[in-house]
């Protein structure tokens, strides 16, 4: 950031992010600090982009966040975080395999700075395509945990290989043991 305050809060909003909870993939949106330098904990809320009641701080850094997200677009903004004056820089995360549309906000709150980078939008774009990536693959776990991990049914077939069915609907053929293929070709 070519600052010499080197406090910040970095956080980031996700869009559909999986989660189980009693035995189904629930999709939530949610804020999450991963750096909290600036101690804006009670104003950048879990919760912020789903409230609708918000004033003053709150409702500026949702407004920022909000416009960044809807709108695909990078944004430096200036704002004031409990009195000081700072820079909210708010980039949006693809969707994966489309740059297009957002699926959230990375978003930087720095006291005020008028040196950033003239490639931190590049840079930031490069690590939100690497998060989008990593979103897309943690969703895919949660739901093929939920898919594959509780097995209901086994069923054994005549060339040696069993099929399972799991709960959530999802199943998998087993090819037989190496002993157990090699009696079948025998056979």
């Amino acid at each position: 950031m070519e600052a010499t305050d080197a406090r910040f809060t970095i956080g980031v909003y996700l869009e559909d992010i999986c989660t189980e909870e009693d035995e189904s993939a629930v999709y939530h949106n949610k804020t999450y600090l991963l750096k909290d330098d600036l101690e804006v904990s009670a104003i950048a809320t879990s919760t912020i982009m789903g409230e609708e009641s918000l004033r003053g701080e709150q409702l500026e850094l949702q407004a920022i966040l909000t416009a960044a997200n809807n709108n695909n677009d990078f944004t430096i903004k200036p704002m004031k975080i409990n009195g000081m004056e700072c820079s909210v820089i708010a980039c949006p995360i693809p969707v994966v395999c489309d740059i297009e549309e957002s699926d959230g906000v990375l978003f930087i709150l720095h006291p005020k700075s008028n040196n950033t980078p003239i490639d931190l939008e590049e840079v930031l774009e490069i690590f939100n395509r690497t998060l989008a990536n990593w979103k897309s693959q943690y969703n895919e776990c949660v739901q093929n945990h939920l898919m594959y991990d509780k097995e209901i049914l086994s069923v054994p077939l005549t060339d040696g290989s069993t099929v399972k069915i799991f709960q959530g609907g999802g199943w998998k053929q087993f090819a037989p043991p190496p002993a157990e293929a090699k009696k079948v070709e025998a056979k």
